[in-house]
């Protein structure tokens, strides 16, 4: 079993064009309740693992085509069914309108979570992979959106013994940063400067609770 499951990031790039006739995209999403549950005639989504499905749309924004085609491309997300969404250049098709396309597209879902790790007096600069994900929290009269916070504390130990299988949120690698500040010591680890304590020099595991 993968404690470590990572939900992974589909990327579809396209020029706006859903095709006619019979294998166009129309046609496909009318029909694809109708195909058989195996073989290549299979619709391909849902897929079956983990998955954010976004759709990178190379074209003019103003093209009347899209217009039209955007809605399907948003029912391959919705179809899905674990988010994703559809990305179009700004302004003009241009270049640099392409690469922001992807920039923003990159700074929301491939951006690294680096954080502090807290245990008493102790800190050290860390980062988690998988990247925890945002989550929902139900309260009394309402679902609340949360995210991880940039400061992780451990609150205490408990044996491995006494809970074979503890209920947690997610699973990560929690991985030590290196810093300008880190100096080698004699033992072959690493001491911060500044009053600051290294916990660890190589990967360990920790388990998100809410």
């Amino acid at each position: 079993m993968n404690l470590f499951i990572l939900t992974h990031q589909v990327i579809l790039v396209t020029d706006g064009k859903t095709g006619i006739g019979h294998r166009s995209l129309k046609n496909s999403l009318e029909t694809w309740d109708q195909r058989e549950s195996s073989g290549e005639d299979k619709f391909p989504l849902p897929f079956k693992f983990p998955c954010k499905l976004h759709i990178m749309v190379i074209s003019n924004p103003n093209d009347p085509d899209l217009k039209s085609s955007f809605p399907l491309f948003e029912k391959l997300i919705e179809m899905n069914g674990q988010g994703g969404e559809v990305c179009v250049p700004d302004n003009a098709l241009t270049l640099q309108s392409v690469e922001a396309m992807f920039t923003r597209l990159q700074e929301k879902y491939f951006k690294p979570y680096n954080g502090i790790l807290r245990c008493g007096n102790f800190k050290c600069s860390i980062q988690l992979f998988p990247p925890p994900d945002p989550y929902n929290v139900v309260e009394e009269f309402e679902e609340v959106h949360q995210e991880v916070g940039s400061c992780l504390e451990i609150l205490g130990f408990v044996d491995i013994a006494d809970v074979a299988s503890p209920q947690a949120l997610s699973r990560h690698l929690v991985l030590p940063l290196p810093s300008k500040e880190l100096k080698a010591a004699d033992n072959g680890g690493y001491s911060l400067l500044r009053g600051e304590s290294l916990l660890f020099n190589k990967p360990l595991k920790i388990t998100l609770r809410f």
